[in-house]
């Protein structure tokens, strides 16, 4: 009952990510049993009439009907096999997409695992969509063809059945050990082809490039692959010997039946008690008998192996399920006002709490700089806003709406971030800017305007069609780290949200160039809400709320001036930089 329930979810998966292998599958099978019969028995009626000495157009005409089936079949497979090809590759391509998806939706805590990426390598691998369809297709390909061979078999003469039964028993002890030997190391096989691909992307990104020259690390890379090597010649020599020894038993047994079927059968010959055409079909028989066989045991056993990921695709949706929201329907108003409520988070797996008792507002339009040492937790401050992770206690609301409840789609249009390790990708320079906004030529000129971007987009042969970096298109254009914190700061004017934040982006920037940076974005985003974080404080005197992090917690919260008035933390750090950025000599 419990694998029934498991192969009504695969059938579940295959009607809703690639619905056409129900009938691609269904006619590769049906050519194949077609040609196989066609082989199996027309032959044996050709070569009983001329071993009889039949009239020349009988046989002529058996030849004919023949080479006539055995043409349409080819042509039928000629024709379609194309589209069943590019029915396999299309399912192929729309799984991995429908995962993507799963993984997407996936909360970002849950997606950083190391468990979760081997689940999912493992749910890639084994439940592609159409195991339910190839399962059953095959089960009843090999129930029809053995019908109609073991019917032939049993006129010629039963006990040859019982010698065929010694056989497929034999043939399918070995696979079942087989079988169970495949699923006990392909747990192995996963991580370290995982690992694998991990130190080839190591070698050849091009973002590692300066890396491994720099810091010469091709020795650590190269130790890493032979230990990965060392690791998969293991378990590839475990996996062959167990393989070995179960194949010789298996070969042995079947040879031995094999020996004693096909030596009855000559004798049944011999003494005229089987025709030339009825041996030919026997001996064509049997090689289908242990096609059918095989396809069978081998559609079983693949089926029961899926099976056993079946809970680990389950897990998958879940988590993905998991991170959707309660509400159908939210609509964001034109005053957002964003609240941390006694707040505190904990990261998987960790006893230490990052953030304790946070309370907070931004109000509709706040400019609010975010500062502290290391470690404070103003980054986890920007991931719990930007729902990458859910408070351990407290809550997060936009407009008293806990942003839990808010719709993704809804939500994520609501926040633009800058992060301190931005991505740059290998795309053009407007879909890096545009990324999955529709397009507007207008507005983005605007937003390449806004960010300083113009000039240097003039100097580009394909203008903003450019490709960045060199990754696919020889004349991409390698962006200074200057110019590429531009190209990020354009894609967030270009999505326009009413809450903005940079996460640090500027670490790489002088203090004057951080400086500008800040006074031109806050002169750029008029009554947005904006929420700056840097070690340096370059944002805060321009700002209208200031919260100083520290050991997890928010120690003090007002203006720039009212700070320094204080005399606490944050008139601390900002007298300690103001002398270090003067040049004084602090002994």
């Amino acid at each position: 009952m419990e694998k029934l329930k498991k192969m009504k979810l695969l059938f579940q998966l295959t009607k809703k990510v690639c619905p056409y292998l129900y009938f691609s599958t269904f006619v590769t099978s049906f050519l194949s049993i077609a040609q196989a019969l066609t082989y199996v028995f027309l032959p044996k009626y050709i070569l009983d009439a001329l071993v009889n000495h039949e009239d020349w157009n009988l046989v002529l005409l058996l030849v004919g009907v023949f080479i006539g089936i055995i043409a349409v079949i080819k042509l039928i497979d000629l024709l379609t096999k194309p589209w069943r090809n590019a029915c396999i590759n299309r399912s192929n391509i729309d799984i991995v997409n429908y995962y993507m998806g799963l993984a997407a939706h996936a909360l970002y805590a849950t997606f950083e695992t190391s468990d979760y990426r081997d689940k999912l390598d493992t749910a890639l691998g084994e439940i592609r969509g159409g195991e339910t369809v190839n399962f059953c297709v095959q089960i009843c390909s090999a129930i029809v063809s053995l019908s109609i061979y073991a019917v032939f078999i049993a006129s010629i003469n039963p006990f040859l059945l019982i010698i065929m039964l010694i056989i497929i028993v034999s043939n399918t002890i070995a696979k079942m050990r087989l079988e169970r030997l495949k699923n006990k190391v392909i747990p192995n096989f996963r991580r370290n082809d995982r690992f694998f691909n991990y130190i080839n992307r190591t070698f050849s990104s091009f973002e590692n490039a300066k890396e491994m020259r720099v810091n010469h690390i091709e020795m650590l890379v190269r130790k890493k692959y032979d230990e990965n090597i060392k690791e998969r010649w293991g378990l590839d020599t475990y996996y062959t010997k167990k393989q070995l020894r179960i194949e010789l038993v298996q070969n042995f047994a079947s040879a031995m039946a094999n020996v004693l079927l096909y030596g009855y059968t000559a004798y049944l010959v011999l003494v005229g008690s089987m025709s030339i055409g009825s041996f030919s079909a026997f001996i064509a028989s049997t090689y289908g008998v242990s096609n059918a066989v095989s396809s069978m045991i081998s559609a079983w056993l693949d089926m029961d192996l899926k099976l056993k990921f079946v809970p680990i695709y389950s897990e998958i949706m879940a988590l993905a399920q998991e991170a959707e929201t309660v509400l159908t329907s939210w609509k964001a108003e034109s005053q957002l006002e964003i609240k941390f409520e006694n707040v505190s988070f904990k990261y998987p797996n960790t006893e230490k709490a990052v953030l304790e008792n946070i309370n907070l507002t931004l109000p509709q339009g706040c400019k609010l700089a975010i500062v502290g040492e290391n470690g404070a937790g103003k980054t986890t401050f920007i991931k719990l806003l930007c729902r990458l992770y859910h408070p351990t206690s407290g809550r997060i609301t936009v407009n008293g709406v806990d942003i839990k409840k808010i719709p993704t789609e809804v939500y994520t249009k609501l926040i633009s971030v800058v992060f301190q390790d931005y991505k740059v990708f290998s795309f053009n320079v407007i879909d890096n800017i545009v990324l999955d906004s529709e397009f507007s030529e207008e507005k983005i000129n605007e937003v390449i305007e806004k960010a300083d971007l113009t000039q240097k987009i003039e100097t580009l042969e394909n203008g903003i069609n450019t490709f960045v970096n060199k990754e696919f298109e020889s004349n991409g254009v390698e962006f200074s780290g200057g110019e590429a914190q531009k190209l990020v700061l354009a894609r967030a004017y270009y999505k326009n949200s009413p809450i903005v934040v940079l996460d640090e982006p500027t670490a790489a920037l002088d203090p004057i160039a951080e400086q500008y940076l800040y006074e031109h974005f806050r002169s750029i985003i008029g009554n947005h809400s904006a929420i700056f974080i840097s070690h340096r404080l370059a944002s805060t005197s321009f700002c209208d709320k200031i919260a100083v992090f520290s050991h997890g917690k928010i120690v003090e919260v007002g203006t720039h001036q009212e700070l320094l008035n204080i005399g606490g933390v944050y008139a601390s750090m900002w007298n300690l930089q103001v002398e270090l950025y003067a040049g004084k000599d602090r002994g």
